[in-house]
Order: structure tokens, then sequence, then C-alpha cells
């Protein structure tokens, strides 16, 4: 019965293009970085020099030079760490000083390369060394270098990236074993490994390797030496505001005994140590009461479709009981519409110098003038792609919107969640709106955990128990954070008729399962069916199995559907234009995450700390 995970994303852009193929581009611009070499030399006092190579293709466009950002500013909780940085020289090739300009813009110190005068196309080298200390982070048994290498900020593809990590003369007494070595790829939070590590014995160098990196994709690396070999150095902050610390207040009589005021305060404490355990005993009833199921789910038993009247949207609102993947629904509903007839895919290639990018054309069709009743959601699902526009590119869709165009996005994705909750409560398959219990609960949640804070913190310094303030102001905090995380995922429930539907949902993901061999056990034949490909492929999508189902159709050309239309000349095939869709929902799901840095706040680039971005280092770049 505890059930779900809750990702609650606040903006839902509405779809992001993951290119198909080993040399994607930008649209637009079609540049390119063909390598992205990086030479990485901790040295003795545990400064860091870094030295950058950088070959970046303009293709036919014409360019001054390359914008390299680089961070140097990272806020902490109450300060921020400011990293002392020295550009030491930016040469192209050939070793030759090329013209370039050094200046600070909000956390960042840029490498502006290039003239003004000059203009420029085709591959260049850029050769950037600079100088970094406190990058470095000690821990008790050993120190490390958490670092992101190309920075998760490029606005293009990087083809190939490689690291070399040499270890200088005051590290002969360790040797290479003693290095623990880690890399991640991707976007900005990626906890993926897409990358190479190679230990060079006689060279003593640890070299890293990834290929292909999307735009605002990197390359991070970790690596720990034991300790003794790089001595810890002192950082430079710039702490926050100082205020004057509340002295304890008096809270005894001239005789001795504990004033009325004082009697108030110790109670209160007292009363706010009690606080969570009150707040969890109450939320458990209001479960018990309203977020329990009336049942528990029935064994499961194949169904052959999926439950009438009911959206792919919906039907997700029911198997996760309201714990939702915006990304997952947003692309099953836009599958939906498209096999309904109301836009057609359109995928097209496009060919600059040598490499091939694929790009896809979304095209309104006549049906929108129809009578076909659209719900809240679909409406501003088709709203969103299309706005003003009969026809609209899938790399054109990931904008960067104002806070007021985030804003007003925010209020109508609300409002069209909320329609499917009423939907749902009409069709009496919930009996609450999943959506507005949900903010409520997030509401309540800050609310109440704010002024927890407050409160006890300053009881505490009243009281001028130090020890035991700080305990039940920060234990107490996220004590109450975590009893109204868990509410909020396990609040949310089914009606009996509702039960019914998620075990009939259960069946048809069961039978979108059905493997080759297990074709005659089901009674089911692709080839009699063909049409059943597109039919069901959202429901498929929604269940993560769109790759198996697109199996069992594979060698079936009827099972193709008019509103896909692939590359004039090739071939396609039902796995083709499932693999697509489904770089497409990890297109949407990666497009709404941000992290910040662990390496400044002194966190390990090793176990749950790491990921790309989270080190030193990273920013990005581009032309200019």
């Amino acid at each position: 019965m505890f059930k779900r995970r809750l990702y609650f994303i606040t903006l839902l852009v509405v779809l992001s293009l993951v290119f198909i193929g080993n040399n994607s581009a930008l649209a637009d611009s079609q540049e390119i970085i063909r390598n992205f070499e990086s030479n990485i030399l901790v040295k003795e006092d545990s400064s860091v020099e870094i030295q950058e190579t950088i070959n970046y293709d303009f293709g036919l466009n014409q360019r001054h030079g390359i914008l390299r950002y680089i961070p140097f500013r990272y806020p902490l909780e109450d300060k921020v760490l400011i990293l002392d940085y020295q550009v030491l020289s930016v040469q192209d090739e050939e070793k030759n000083n090329v013209e370039h300009n050094v200046y600070e813009e909000g956390s960042n110190f840029v490498v502006k390369i290039g003239s003004s005068n000059e203009l420029i196309s085709g591959q260049k080298t850029y050769v950037i060394r600079y100088l970094l200390k406190g990058v470095v982070n000690y821990f008790d048994d050993h120190d490390e270098l958490f670092w992101n290498v190309t920075g998760s900020n490029w606005q293009v593809p990087i083809e190939h990236s490689t690291v070399y990590f040499a270890l200088d003369s005051f590290f002969d007494e360790a040797s290479l074993d003693d290095f623990q070595a880690i890399c991640y790829t991707g976007i900005l939070g990626s906890k993926e490994s897409n990358c190479q590590i190679e230990k060079a014995l006689s060279a003593r160098v640890i070299s890293f390797e990834a290929f292909n990196l999307g735009p605002k994709e990197g390359l991070t690396i970790t690596i720990a030496w034991p300790k003794g070999f790089t001595p810890e150095t002192e950082r430079q902050y710039i702490e926050g505001t100082k205020g004057k610390i509340i002295q304890p207040i008096n809270l005894y009589t001239p005789s001795g005994e504990i004033s009325l005021f004082g009697k108030f305060l110790f109670t209160l404490q007292y009363l706010l140590f009690l606080f969570p355990l009150v707040l969890l005993i109450f939320l458990f009833n209001l479960w018990w009461k309203k977020g329990r199921n009336p049942r528990a789910i029935r064994l499961i038993m194949a169904e052959y479709e999926a439950p009438e009247n009911l959206s792919p949207a919906e039907a997700h609102i029911i198997i996760t009981e309201g714990s939702i993947n915006l990304g997952k629904m947003a692309t099953a509903t836009l599958i939906d519409l498209a096999r309904r007839g109301y836009f057609i895919i359109k995928e097209e290639q496009k060919k600059v110098l040598f490499f091939k990018s694929t790009d896809w054309k979304f095209i309104k069709t006549d049906k929108q003038k129809s009578e076909d009743i659209l719900n809240e959601y679909e409406k501003y699902l088709l709203d969103s792609v299309f706005e003003d526009q009969n026809e609209v590119y899938l790399s054109n869709l990931k904008k960067i919107f104002s806070s007021s165009k985030q804003k007003e996005m925010r209020k109508e994705l609300e409002k069209a969640q909320v329609s499917l909750g009423k939907s749902l409560i009409n069709k009496r398959l919930i009996p609450e709106n999943p959506f507005v219990l949900t903010k409520k609960l997030k509401n309540w949640q800050v609310i109440i955990a704010i002024l927890f804070l407050f409160i006890s913190f300053f009881v505490g310094l009243c009281v001028g128990k130090p020890a035991f303030g700080l305990l039940i102001t920060f234990g107490g905090f996220f004590a109450i954070i975590i009893i109204f995380s868990i509410s909020i995922k396990i609040m949310p429930s089914l009606t009996d008729k509702g039960m019914e539907i998620k075990e009939k949902l259960k069946g048809f993901e069961l039978f979108l399962k059905i493997a080759e061999k297990d074709r005659v056990k089901f009674h089911f034949s692709p080839q009699a069916h063909p049409e059943k490909f597109a039919e069901y492929l959202p429901y498929a999508i929604l269940f993560g199995v769109e790759k198996e189902w697109a199996k069992l159709f594979k060698d079936i050309n009827a099972a193709i559907p008019q509103w896909y239309q692939g590359v004039q000349g090739t071939n396609i095939n039902s796995v083709i234009i499932a693999s697509s869709i489904g770089n497409i929902n990890s297109g949407i799901n990666s497009s709404f995450f941000a992290v910040g840095s662990v390496a400044a706040s002194g966190g390990s680039g090793f176990g749950s700390g790491g990921s790309v971005g989270g080190g030193f280092g990273g920013g990005g770049g581009g032309s200019w």
C-alpha cells in the first residue's frame, strides 16, 4: 500500500529533442566541438594547473572566436567560496599567442578568444592554460579532485573528450594503484558513466575518454589519492551578513525560582520536541480515513485492450495513484494525439559537412477544426507545441522562457492537470483530486516547517540550552519535511471502481510485455492485427515497454502508422519508431533538472554525491 515516487515538476517545457546518431549538432548553427582535451596537473602546493585544447568546428558560420566560461564563485548555505584563478596563456595549435580578453561575469570568469576585426569559419584549435587554487577537497582518509572537465553549458555537441591526469614528481612515492578514479557523462546531474578510464603505469597518467556528448552535456571526473601528498590550503570565503546573537533571557525571579514567562518557554520547548510525533499521528489518522485504498490489489490477469473511455494521461494517474511522471505522461498523450490525426510527425535528415543530424517536424492537420472533444490537458499540450504555427520542429521546442512566461505556463499546466483529476472523480475512479491534494499538502509542509524552524530557534536562544535547542530545531525541521514527503506520496487513493481499472491496466501492461515465445500463450498474432501497434503504443510508453511491444511488429510493413513519416528514401519499421519516441521521452525528463555544485561544499565525487556538473570547474561556452 505504501506506494510511489513523486517527482513534482513545476514547469513542463513540452518536448526536447535527443538526436539519433553519434554526431548530433544544433539545428541552427551546425557548430560542433570536434575534440575537447584537458591536461590536469596537481601541484605540490595543492594548486591545479589546467590546459584545455579545444578543437572547435564553426562549420560554414562566420564567427570571431569562442567564449569559455569557468566558474570561480560557488554559493554555499551561508557564504560564498571564491577560488583564486590566473589565466596563464591562450594559444593556437602551433603555440602562437591568440588575442583574448579575460573578464568576470556572474559566478564565472570568461576567456573571450578572438578578434572583433576578424571573421573565421571551419575548424580552429585553441589552447587555454589557467591555474586554480582551492579546488582540492580534503577528507579523513584521502584527498580528492572533483572536476567538471567540459562544463555542461556548451550550446554545441562535443564529439570527443579526453582528460589526462599526470602525476607530478612529488607523487613519486605513491603507486598508481593507490589512486581511485570515476567519471560521469550526460546532462547536469546525470550519474551515467559512458566513459572509459585507463591507468598508464609507465607514464604514470590516468586518462578518461568520452564520445558524443550532446548540447548541455558534459564530462566530470573524480580522482582520489592517499593523504600526505597535498597540503591543506586555506580557502577564501565571502561571509554572509553577520548579526548579533540573541543573548539568553533571564528566566528566573530574584528568589531563584523560574518566572512565569520562563515556565512558558520551557513548556513550549518540550511541546516543540513532541510536535513531529503529534504531526505524524495526525497525518497517519488522515491517511487511515481518506488515503487508504478500499482493498488490496487482486490477482492480475492479462487484458487484451485498454479500459474504455480512459485517456493515456488518466490511465497514468490511475496506475501510479497520483505519483506522476509528467514527461512520460506528456509523451504518451502527444503520440496518442498524433495517432488520432491531430498532427503528423515527419522525420527529416540534414547534412552539413561530414555529419548528419535528424530532426522531426510536427505538422498540424485539419482535425484541429473538427468536433472531436479534447480534454483540457490535451488542449494544453497542443497549444504549447504549435502556439500560432502550423508546423514546428522538435528542436525548436526547447525554449528558455522568461519568468513571466514560465509562470503563465505553470498556471496553465496546473489548470490542465486539475481538470484530469476532476474527470476521474466524475468517473468515480478516485475520491479526491490528487493534484489539489498534493498542492495543499506541499503548501502546509512549507508553512509548518518554516514556522517550526523560526519558533524553535527563537525559543532555544531564549532558554539558553544550545545543544538541546539545536536538536529540536533541526531534528524537528527535517522530521516534518520527511513526514510530509511520505504523506504526499501515499495520500492519493482510488475508489473500488478505480482499483478495478488499475487491475485491468496492470493486466494490459502484462499483455504489452508479451515476448515472441509467448505469443501462443496470449493467443495474439501481430500479422493479423498490425493496427494494434499504433493503437496501443501510447500505453506501452506509459508502462515503459514500447521497445518490447515494437519488436512484435518489426517485420510488418502494415504496422507503420500513417501519422509517422520517415526520411524519404529510407526504410523504417516499428522498432525505429519506438526508439525515436523513447529518445524523445528521455529528452523531456532530462530537460527539467538542475543541481548545484557538490564539490564546493566539500562533498565527494564518489558515492551518492557524484554526478555530472557536481564538482569544481564546468561552465561552458560557445562562439561569438
